[in-house]
């Protein structure tokens, strides 16, 4: 569908994410064992780890996304040459799925650990099938790059929020803490969209992610734990 170059592009994006999926995947597997015994646990102590959990992986997806949105432009070129300073408006596209890809992972190893694997087979199948018909339907009609990304991030999106439903029916999570890691997700997306207008990001990104770990995120993060 695409000339060589659109699928160079691809593969740069692709690279920084594949660097970026690395420590979500390795956490992800290693606390493995730890979730299958915290299921045992009380309600109140089980819940309580799964949303500190859900907490880190917000903030690993809000961390690594805002980087790259920030420093792309100047990264690619140098790392891989002039001719592909265009690659870094489609490798911020790819990186919206990794506001969602650690939360997926994490998701999926709750409902294995709840011995509902075949609910999890089912929904990867789902998403699978929304990814290829969004994308082969993206590319047929636009015949741009941005098809692929967005069929990504719309397929992990509708996965992310096919297991929360689940979840929720086991009463391992709650509409409430759904509803939050969305406001949380928008508020902090928008609102780092609208001081990149105003900022220059070299002083922007660390600024605005002291100022979130020491307070915004922080309080909302408690307010989180509070819920029953």
């Amino acid at each position: 569908f695409l000339v060589l170059e659109r699928v160079a592009y691809y593969e740069i994006s692709f690279k920084f994410f594949t660097m970026a999926e690395i420590i979500p995947v390795m956490v992800s597997t290693t606390i493995f064992p730890v979730l299958v015994e915290k299921i045992k646990l009380k309600p109140l102590e089980r819940n309580k780890f799964i949303r500190t959990v859900f907490i880190a992986n917000l903030l690993y997806g809000l961390f690594v996304y805002t980087f790259i949105t920030s420093f792309s432009g100047d990264l690619i070129p140098l790392l891989f040459g002039q001719k592909y300073n265009l690659t870094s408006a489609y490798c911020n596209e790819m990186f919206l799925t990794i506001l969602f890809f650690p939360s997926v992972l994490f998701q999926a190893n709750l409902l294995v650990a709840l011995k509902m694997e075949r609910i999890d087979m089912y929904l990867n199948l789902l998403s699978l099938l929304i990814n290829i018909g969004l994308a082969v339907s993206g590319l047929y009609i636009t015949k741009s790059l941005s098809a692929i990304n967005y069929s990504i991030f719309i397929s992990f999106f509708i996965f992310h929020l096919s297991q929360e439903i689940y979840l929720i029916k086991k009463g391992i999570t709650q509409i409430e803490h759904a509803f939050v890691f969305y406001i949380v997700l928008c508020f902090v997306l928008f609102g780092y969209t609208f001081f990149k207008t105003l900022i220059p990001v070299l002083y922007l990104f660390p600024i605005f992610w002291i100022i979130i770990f020491r307070h915004d995120l922080l309080q909302i993060s408690q307010l989180i734990l509070q819920i029953p």
